[in-house]
């Protein structure tokens, strides 16, 4: 309380002397309150000018260059000495504590600590912390192994355990965006360790955090890296609500001239390369126009040579012209010429073919050339399948480098179908690689082996099994009762006075009993039994 007042106070007693005792009681009272106010009032103000003696800060422990720990465990880097510069301007001690970004977060909701650094802002955090202006830019992608692919943004992720540092905004951007298989560490360093050891594959980090770790493990060859998911901004901030302390924190940090913001910059983040000097450019002018003089030289040296070269050359080209046409023809007629039917083909689409192969599909080479194999033949094949599939996979065999040869069926305008043989290959078509189908005609080949098949298992009469397949069928279902444990029955014809009708009546009529035989046999078996003709008047079921 100052002089003055005091004097007034005590002034205040002698002047009530001349009142009325009830009036003097009364006033004095109220002299007495208003004095006890006025004394508090000016207690606080001088209350509200005491600033603390020191103040801690918390921040993450491995986030180079803006902090992390030198070889002998001691917290360094430009955020260190920004707060010793703080320290410097105030008066105020910082107690300076860089540890796991998590334990730095529970620090300051438990109030240990009265401001914290390195810290981004979130929607989450807002209700938390009153932040400071920002002070640096940090683009955060994914980095992901170089043996993986496919990794471009938020959605990519789905599927994969991502690494995470304990407590980061990172993991804040993941969650919102469905992405919950995280696996966290306490550190980005210990993070990149985890991933170089391919304990994770697939990590959100920092970029500035992460060019330092992965370089220092030498492992940046490694890894690569998407555009970023976001950008966040570095602030500090102190606890929801304590306006004071983030007023007196800002103007200590108000306090640091530009110069020495500068040196800070320049010692952590790298020197700027400065301008050469006029006297280097005229020394590297010098030099360049030189090396241009003698640079032309050469150029008109080569230029004479190359005029020589171009005439023999374009000489040698003429003849090669030549040859390559006379080379050309000879093919065009053997082309031509041929006993099977050639078609080029790109892909799956006929760029030529020769004479044959408009005779083997009776049509035209326009219908042709443009076209595909399954235009012309979109019939099912000899192994059942449908001929585009059969087409594909051989199409897919030789895009790989294999030839394929397989059976076809060659559907004509006539309706007819002819049985072919393709053989597909690669083939260098006028420098571009293409495929070459030769196509050969077996209907005739065909024909011989059902023929030859039919006389070595059919009986040439009744068209039954004859005893060779009726053998080979006993001898499968024997194997497959014995395997299944099950029973089945033959049963054995033979025609009674068979000799006397062929006697009597001639084999026409013997033959005709034969026949008529047979077939009633099949009309009463099912269509899974066997009807064979052993010789002679000898039927056999299975």
């Amino acid at each position: 309380m100052g002089h003055s007042a005091v004097r007034v106070l005590e002034s205040v007693p002698s002047r009530l002397c001349c009142m009325e005792p009830m009036v003097a009681e009364t006033a004095a009272r109220l002299l007495r309150y208003w004095g006890a106010l006025l004394v508090c009032w000016l207690c606080g103000g001088v209350l509200a000018q005491v600033q603390p003696t020191s103040i801690r800060v918390v921040l993450d422990d491995n986030y180079p260059p803006y902090t992390f720990r030198d070889g002998d465990g001691n917290a360094q880097g430009l955020l260190k000495e920004k707060w010793d510069l703080w320290q410097k301007h105030t008066g105020i001690a910082v107690e300076f504590q860089s540890m796991d970004w998590a334990a730095a977060q529970a620090a300051m909701v438990d109030g240990k600590a009265d401001v914290i650094d390195t810290i981004f802002e979130t929607e989450r955090r807002q209700k938390i912390y009153d932040f400071s202006a920002p002070y640096a830019t940090i683009a955060v992608p994914i980095y992901f192994h170089r043996s993986m692919g496919g990794i471009t943004d938020v959605r990519s992720l789905k599927g994969f355990t991502v690494g995470v540092k304990d407590g980061d905004a990172c993991v804040e951007y993941l969650n919102a965006n469905g992405i919950t298989e995280l696996r966290r560490y306490a550190s980005y360093e210990a993070l990149v360790k985890a991933s170089v050891a391919q304990e994770v594959r697939v990590l959100c980090i920092d970029e500035p955090a992460a060019v330092y770790f992965f370089n220092r493990e030498r492992a940046a060859d490694e890894f690569r890296h998407t555009a970023p998911l976001y950008r966040g901004q570095f602030h500090w901030a102190v606890r929801k609500g304590q306006l004071d302390l983030k007023k007196m924190v800002d103007d200590g940090f108000a306090r640091i001239s530009p110069q020495e913001m500068e040196a800070l910059q320049v010692r952590w983040l790298g020197q700027r390369v400065e301008t050469a000097y006029w006297s280097n450019w005229a020394r590297y002018g010098a030099y360049a126009l030189f090396a241009l003089t003698l640079f032309s030289l050469i150029l008109l040296f080569w230029s004479r040579t190359l005029r020589r070269r171009v005439q023999v050359r374009t000489q040698e080209l003429l003849t090669t012209v030549a040859s390559l046409k006379a080379s050309e023809s000879r093919f065009r007629t053997l082309f031509e010429q041929a006993n099977d039917a050639i078609l080029i083909m790109r892909g799956p689409v006929v760029i030529d073919c020769n004479q044959r192969t408009l005779e083997l599909h009776g049509l035209s080479r326009e219908e042709i050339v443009g076209s595909t194999p399954l235009t012309a033949s979109p019939v099912t094949q000899p192994d059942g399948r449908m001929s585009d599939v059969v087409m594909q996979e051989m199409l897919a065999r030789v895009e790989a480098g294999h030839s394929a040869v397989f059976e076809w069926r060659n559907l004509r305008p006539d309706g007819s179908v002819l049985d072919v043989e393709v053989s597909l290959s690669r083939i260098d078509f006028g420098g571009e690689v293409c495929m070459q189908a030769i196509v050969r005609d077996i209907t005739e080949r065909k024909e011989a082996q059902s023929e030859i098949l039919r006389l070595a298992y059919f009986d040439s009469l009744t068209q039954l099994p004859n005893r060779r397949q009726v053998v080979d069928r006993l001898r499968q279902a024997l194997a497959g009762c014995k395997r299944h444990a099950s029973w089945g029955a033959v049963l054995f014809i033979d025609l009674d006075n068979f000799k006397n009708l062929n006697d009597t009546r001639g084999h026409d009529v013997g033959d005709t009993l034969l026949v008529e035989v047979s077939r009633r046999l099949m009309a009463n078996a099912r269509a899974k039994d066997l009807v064979g003709r052993l010789g002679g008047d000898e039927f056999v079921v299975l």
